[in-house]
């Protein structure tokens, strides 16, 4: 009802007014600049689409197929390259966050020390780039870490770097996170090395993937190509799963097992109170919860 009114009011009040205004088409008048310059585009496309256009479209038409074709080739080829990352594509911008989170996961079976080891080379690491923008500053007192807060959680050390306010950064984050990668160095030993520097993108990762059923072989392949793809400027974090594999020890039941009520379940569970012992009863003590349990060391050294 409210746009029938503005209508309304539009054709009744406004158009008169301008219709009113319009020249007068008189063959006397002489055309206006605006209008000769009108006159003349519009008569520029009028012979682009019977001359050029028009015929385009015709040539299309009459070679429909091979028209049909090229497009579906032309879009699979489009696909393609976005896929292979050949064509970069972002659907946000990349955005700075306010911490440097960093992430190093060390296989299970790891020493506490060694822990320690990595612990202390990262924070070496970090205060290597406090040194760098302190040096870069005018006065020698820049600064681009507020504080930082490490852990050690499992197998896994995390660290969380608090930046200082965007506007008093010398460097960006993209740089600082390179420099503290070159400083923290190599660390072999690590599973998975994870640097987050921004709120809404990952940093790219290549991954390769070596098969073989020569364990020693493949071991020597995957050792190569490291060290080949460490040649390159901008390779940095080379890693492997080598590590993160174990040997197993796989049970099969007998034929007519589980009509005696043994299940796989009570074998593994069996196999692992041998090895790593049973929870007996656990005790709180003053925040403290001691777990009593008792292991055999003679099962533990048949498996």
């Amino acid at each position: 009802m409210l746009a029938l009114c503005f209508s309304l009011f539009e054709a009744l009040f406004i158009l008169p007014s301008h219709l009113r205004h319009l020249p007068d088409d008189e063959p006397g008048n002489k055309p206006s600049k605006l209008a000769r310059f009108q006159k003349k585009f519009a008569d520029f496309l009028t012979w682009v689409g019977s001359h050029i256009y028009g015929p385009f479209i015709d040539l299309l038409l009459r070679w429909r197929y091979i028209v049909v074709a090229i497009f579906i080739l032309v879009f699979c080829l489009s696909v393609k390259l976005l896929n292979d990352n050949f064509v970069l594509q972002s659907f946000e911008p990349k955005i700075e966050a306010d911490t440097i989170r960093l992430n190093i996961s060390l296989p299970e079976n790891v020493s506490f020390e060694r822990m320690q080891q990595v612990l202390s080379q990262m924070n070496a690491g970090q205060e290597k780039l406090t040194k760098y923008v302190a040096d870069l500053s005018s006065d020698g007192k820049g600064e681009f870490i507020a504080h930082h807060y490490s852990r050690i959680y499992g197998s896994t050390i995390a660290s969380y770097l608090k930046l200082v306010p965007y506007d008093e950064r010398i460097i960006d984050t993209d740089t600082a996170t390179n420099l503290l990668t070159e400083y923290i160095g190599e660390i072999p030993d690590a599973e998975e090395i994870q640097f987050k520097a921004t709120l809404n993108e990952r940093e790219p990762k290549v991954a390769f993937m070596v098969q073989s059923n020569n364990i020693d072989a493949m071991t020597v392949a995957v050792k190569e190509l490291k060290n080949h793809l460490a040649e390159y400027d901008d390779v940095y974090l080379v890693r492997d799963s080598l590590a993160r594999g174990s040997k197993e020890i796989m049970f099969t039941m007998k034929p007519g097992a589980e009509a005696l009520g043994v299940t796989l379940k009570d074998i593994s569970q069996q196999v692992k109170q041998a090895f790593y012992g049973q929870e007996v009863q656990r005790l709180p003590r003053e925040g403290v919860i001691p777990e009593l349990g008792f292991t055999t060391l003679g099962l533990r050294e048949k498996i």
